[in-house]
């Protein structure tokens, strides 16, 4: 992920978020459900191959938060990509 961001000629050349919970655990296998149908929400139409993401979990504050980075490289393009775009995309993320 590091590479694909330094070498981008974007001016935007990650995007970031988190997805917080108030659990400090969830059962197995929900995490990664969850990971995965954000994926699928944020970049439709995308096979996984075409994008990198990294996740971080972080439980320091009580709750678990997934952090994810993106960078903003079509990967088998090399074009730009724009995961999220709040006025579009917003009422399919909340």
């Amino acid at each position: 992920v590091r590479e694909l961001i330094d070498a981008s000629p974007y001016a935007k050349k990650y995007t970031s978020g988190v997805l917080s919970f108030a659990e400090a655990e969830l059962p197995p296998g929900q995490r990664e459900q969850i990971m995965a149908s954000f994926e699928r929400v944020l970049m439709p139409g995308l096979d996984k191959d075409q994008y990198s993401i990294l996740w971080v979990e972080h439980t320091d504050k009580g709750r678990l938060e997934l952090n994810f980075l993106i960078p903003n490289t079509e990967l088998l393009t090399g074009k730009r990509l724009q995961p999220y775009y709040d006025r579009a995309d917003r009422p399919r993320i909340d």
